[in-house]
């Protein structure tokens, strides 16, 4: 008896390969447009996979729900940073020395170059991260505590993934040492439970409020009031194009509902009578 047949049953499988075309679709999956509507309809996707009952008769699937969290956070950052390159022109101009790798470039269209400019950069870290909002927006997202805090979780769930992607859940030296984990969890697994999912979402949700709020601040204060390009010095029919694609890239239609023109220009005379 071949040796091998003692540790494998001498079966063979049907013969199956993976076709790269079957696992995408063309017209992608509609979200609200922007980036925060986006990440909370995404998340309320999500947790709904994951209550008590399912997780107790899955226990790997709140593995993936992690997963899809930090996807999600991802995502917005992504969507923000190559949104702000598209339609602010400080940004570009911040950008104006970056390399963009040709194969980026011939992949996107010419109004997608905000992502080709970071189509290559990891954002899975709060170091990352925080770099790519300093040179692409100039703000130093550090001095925010709130925001602070939550890249650290954003930093842990990250490490998280990594042993469930890297290695079926169990943890390695340097994950634990990045958790600040004892020693008495070398030999642990990850074990997601229904309470550390809703832990988990409540604090990236923070994360991305936190930030889209902080960045929709530093972009409308650049911008728009600065002391050489003011607001209120402006009329609304040369500033609405501008200020409008600014309003509906941060809305969050969750909290205020949907926006309309009149809803932004009223945000705008807000503006004016705030800084007059």
């Amino acid at each position: 008896m071949p040796i091998h047949d003692l540790f494998s049953p001498n079966t063979v499988l049907p013969e199956a390969r993976v076709e790269t075309t079957d696992y995408f679709t063309i017209t992608p999956i509609l979200y609200p447009s922007s980036p925060i509507d986006s990440y909370i309809s995404q998340s309320n996707d999500i947790i709904k996979l994951a209550t008590p009952a399912q997780l107790k008769t899955h226990p790997n699937l709140g593995g993936l729900v992690i997963l899809g969290i930090v996807s999600f956070v991802e995502k917005y950052v992504r969507t923000i940073l190559s949104s702000l390159v598209a339609i602010n022109q400080n940004c570009r101009n911040r950008c104006y020395d970056m390399q963009i790798r040709f194969g980026s470039i011939d992949w996107y269209k010419h109004e997608q170059m905000g992502l080709a400019l970071i189509d290559r950069d990891p954002l899975s870290g709060s170091k990352e991260i925080k770099a790519k909002i300093l040179n692409i927006i100039g703000l130093d997202i550090n001095k925010n505590e709130s925001v602070k805090a939550s890249l650290q979780d954003y930093e842990n769930l990250c490490e998280i993934r990594h042993c469930i992607v890297h290695a079926a859940g169990h943890i390695g030296a340097n994950n634990a040492q990045k958790l600040n984990l004892p020693e008495p969890y070398n030999s642990s697994v990850v074990s997601v439970n229904f309470g550390t999912i809703q832990t988990s979402i409540a604090s990236m949700e923070n994360l991305i409020r936190s930030l889209n709020l902080l960045i929709c601040d530093h972009v409308i204060t650049t911008n728009f009031i600065h002391e050489t390009n003011p607001i209120f010095s402006k009329d609304w029919s040369i500033i609405n194009e501008e200020f409008s694609r600014t309003a509906r890239l941060f809305w969050c239609e969750s909290d205020f509902g949907p926006l309309d023109d009149i809803k932004i220009k009223t945000t705008f005379d807000n503006l004016q009578l705030r800084f007059l």
